[in-house]
């Protein structure tokens, strides 16, 4: 059983993975600001808990923009076309 990734449109209004980070930013309070500062503009996020999801969203957009490649990798369509080239163009008798 081989399992395919088919990329799909996010839903009406999901927030795609890669663009996570940017959505939180707005929430995100600032190491250097005051405590109060960010509560009173409605920044609950802290700035270590936002670098950890913004390390996790690009990993994870990371692997979905080369999940196509690592799957023709791993069916080895790569040498398989490249053999296929070297054979119809250039070893025909």
């Amino acid at each position: 059983q081989t399992n395919s990734y088919t990329p799909q449109s996010c839903s009406n209004g999901a927030i795609p993975i890669g663009e996570f980070p940017n959505m939180l930013s707005r929430f995100t309070c600032q190491d250097k600001d005051p405590p109060e500062t960010c509560r009173i503009t409605g920044k609950f996020i802290t700035q270590a808990a936002y670098l950890k999801v913004y390390a996790y969203s690009n990993s994870a957009q990371g692997m979905i923009d080369i999940l196509p490649s690592l799957q023709n990798l791993t069916q080895c369509l790569a040498l398989k076309d490249t053999l296929s080239s070297i054979v119809s163009n250039q070893c025909k008798p």
